[in-house]
């Protein structure tokens, strides 16, 4: 019989399996009963992402505020569904690099922002995450996760990119990895990453002190050292070195007079900030018949030197510098974490974990009139120079407003556990807990003029000095309760519900509107759910919908006589949304389409009065939360000439938003649009080819506003131009 049955080619699909570690086991991202988003290492790499504001551009519902346009001295915010961060206080997303945290618990220092480059999964856990992830994470986290070293395996990659910003400069990045085998033996490998990235600067300082084009460049450079090492087949030990730091120029604030140009006249002199981290992992599990015992334990240490001219806080355009702040410090922290996670197969799953974290803060800062004090100087801010004792204003920038010193110690104790009861095929049930117990003990050391002004009789009586300790301790816990119903491979649906928490902490001033302490918060959310495959998988579609009912808000206000900035609880904030998704691998060989969508309208749920006497009425809507971001993309990829081309286009919107709340200040409001086209030789001795264009419109996007003291916008700050970036990327295999 010469009749032969040809079967059809599968059809592709439209996403394909990935593994993260989100709930502390192995588990496909398309299997989890929440929200979570994994972005690939390599194609990562491949849209030239180095930073994590381009990452959070990627997940529709996460957004990032920055007050600057430089990678080192601006704050950074990043949002997921509308729960946002102020300036002075820590964040509401956890960062993680593998399992050592990176966040800031009460006065933030930076937020870390790790470079991509050879990281094997970048995940967004989006919504309360507490019960397995603790204080740092009251709403959502980002966890870099490295590549592993590989037992008897040489490999080798390196990249060189060329980036060219419209309005400013070109600049390198570049950036190698290989995997070392130990010679002898086939129980360790050692895996070497390094990346250093030049980002130019596009902004025109113009003031008449300090004229200087493309003044706000920045540098980085990152290393990592991963060590592993399996003595036996049911053990497993890891060590893993991390350095990073980041060195940027400039504010690059525009001025109001210049709104929608990158031209500032902020800065009399030069501003500079250097930022950074260190962090050693330790990592142990032993496999045996209860499951798997991990341990980690790790170190870390956050730092910061920054020296800002800051005139722009007090007065547009002015030739001399009247305020310069110096900030000098860092955090470091130990963490400990034993943790017993089941084996998968059977009518449970389940984990149990104790974790220990200590966090030490050691800050120094001081506000000086700026190099000499002009004509030019406020009324008010020379008032309070001449009236203060003479010993207290000499310093080498000038007549001294204030010094700040802060010490203080954060640390969480706590239990946790989850476990997940599969009542059927189809069915499973879930349950978690964390027990905490939370404290810091702090001490803020003020002294200078405005000492006098704010704690008149503590400076009085001590010469100057204002001494402000504090000590608390909170208890709680942080349950999470989700269903998961499967009847069908292709269709899921579930509902959970969750709560997370946020250290609270103190104000380091003495002032008689400012709360000496601000309490913690915590977040409940309700989320459902369905994850729907079609088509022989060729067609995913997700939608979800999200309830939140956030306690205790923290928020950032001022003093009435507009010296001081503080944090304080609002109360109730309330909110709800959805998001959407849709995949389609389409019937036209190497044609795909995706759209994302996310609408969230997060608002005050109680009318809330601060000791300054300011108002914020119930319904006010939360700051940096935009009702609707939206992205789509359209991907052709086909092979050709001995190589793979892709090439694709990309669309991002991001929704008004306020500044802050208590401002009508809007930021955001615009859509971006970037390009990228691909070349991997099917030789693998040539190297492959990236073109990315970001921002392909130019559109002038605001992300940051401040208002002056009349309540007009007095500088912006802006999002990159457009800029073009070619990488080429070389990998070798043994």
């Amino acid at each position: 019989d010469s009749t032969r049955i040809v079967k059809p080619p599968p059809k592709r699909r439209a996403v394909d399996e990935i593994v993260v570690t989100a709930t502390k086991r192995e588990t496909d991202v398309r299997d989890i009963a929440g929200s979570v988003s994994a972005l690939i290492g390599e194609q990562l790499e491949d849209a030239g992402i180095v930073n994590v504001e381009q990452i959070t551009e990627a997940v529709p519902g996460v957004n990032l505020v920055e007050t600057g346009s430089n990678e080192a001295s601006s704050r950074r915010s990043i949002t997921i569904r509308g729960i946002s961060a102020d300036n002075r206080q820590s964040e509401t997303v956890g960062i993680f690099i593998d399992e050592t945290p990176l966040t800031d618990p009460f006065l933030v220092i930076a937020t870390a922002d790790a470079n991509p480059f050879d990281m094997a999964t970048v995940e967004v856990l989006k919504g309360p995450v507490g019960t397995l992830f603790g204080g740092s994470s009251l709403n959502g986290a980002i966890r870099y996760i490295p590549n592993k070293p590989q037992y008897e395996e040489w490999s080798a990659k390196g990249f060189a990119e060329l980036r060219s910003f419209e309005h400013g400069g070109m600049e390198p990045v570049f950036g190698a990895a290989a995997n070392i085998p130990v010679p002898g033996r086939s129980d360790m490998a050692l895996r070497l990453t390094g990346v250093e990235t030049r980002i130019a600067g596009w902004v025109d300082n113009e003031n008449p002190s300090f004229t200087e084009r493309d003044y706000n460049p920045s540098n980085q450079r990152s290393l990592r050292a991963q060590f592993a090492w399996q003595p036996r087949e049911d053990l497993d030990f890891g060590l893993m070195w991390l350095s990073q730091d980041t060195t940027g120029y400039g504010y690059a604030l525009t001025s109001a007079s210049r709104a929608g140009r990158y031209e500032s006249t902020a800065e009399p002199q030069q501003s500079y900030a250097t930022v950074g981290y260190d962090t050693l992992q330790l990592t142990g599990s032993w496999s045996n018949p209860l499951g798997e015992l991990i341990f980690i334990a790790s170190g870390s240490n956050k730092y910061v030197d920054g020296y800002y001219d800051a005139t722009h806080q007090l007065t547009q355009d002015s030739p001399t510098s009247l305020l310069v702040s110096l900030f000098r410090g860092g955090g470091r922290v130990l963490s400990q974490e034993l943790r017993l996670v089941s084996g998968t197969g059977g009518r449970w799953d389940w984990l149990i974990g104790l974790y220990n974290y200590n966090y030490a803060l050691d800050i120094y800062g001081e506000a000086s009139a700026g190099n000499a004090l002009a004509e030019s100087t406020p009324d008010a801010l020379l008032n309070l120079l001449v009236t203060a004792p003479t010993s207290l204003l000499v310093t080498e920038n000038g007549a001294n407003a204030s010094r700040l010193f802060v010490k203080g110690d954060v640390a969480e104790r706590s239990a946790f556990g989850e476990t997940t009861w599969h009542i059927n095929d189809s069915l499973d049930l879930t349950g978690g807990l964390r027990v905490y117990r939370f404290s810091y003990d702090a001490v803020s050391i003020f002294n200078g003029p405005l000492a006098f002004v704010t704690d008149p009789v503590g400076a009085a009586a001590s010469g100057g000095t204002s001494n402000l300790p504090i000590e608390k301790t909170e208890n709680g816990f942080s349950p999470k309760l989700s269903i998961k119903w499967q009847p069908l491979e292709e269709l899921m649906a579930y509902a959970t519900v969750a709560r997370g928490f946020r250290f609270g902490g103190v104000n380091n001033i003495a002032h008689p509107e400012v709360p000496r302490v601000f309490e913690s918060d915590a977040l409940w959310s309700a989320e459902t759910g369905m994850r729907a495959q079609w088509f022989d998988a060729s067609l995913v579609t997700d939608i979800t919908l999200f309830a939140i009912d956030w306690k205790n808000a923290q928020f950032n206000t001022f003093t009435s006589d507009g010296l001081y900035g503080y944090t304080d609880n609002v109360g109730r904030v309330e909110g709800r949304g959805v998001e959407g998704q849709l995949v389609w691998a389409t019937p036209l060989e190497g044609l795909s389409l995706s759209l994302t969508a996310a609408h969230a309208n997060i608002k005050t749920a109680e009318e809330f009065t601060a000791p300054n006497g300011a108002t914020t009425p119930k319904g006010t809507p939360w700051p940096k939360a935009p009702k609707w971001q939206t992205m789509a993309s359209l991907s052709y990829e086909r092979a050709m000439l001995g190589a793979r081309w892709r090439a694709s286009l990309a669309h991002n919107y991001f929704g008004e938003a306020r500044q802050i709340l208590t401002s009508d200040s809007q930021i955001f409001g615009y859509a971006t649009y970037g390009l990228q086209l691909t070349v991997k030789p099917d030789n693998t001795a040539w190297p492959s080819l990236a073109l990315n264009v970001n921002n392909l419109t130019g559109v002038i996007g605001r992300t940051t506003v401040h208002d002056a003291p009349n309540g007009e916008p007095d500088y912006f700050a802006y999002t990159p131009p457009r800029n073009i970036s070619l990488r080429a990327t070389w990998n070798f295999d043994q």
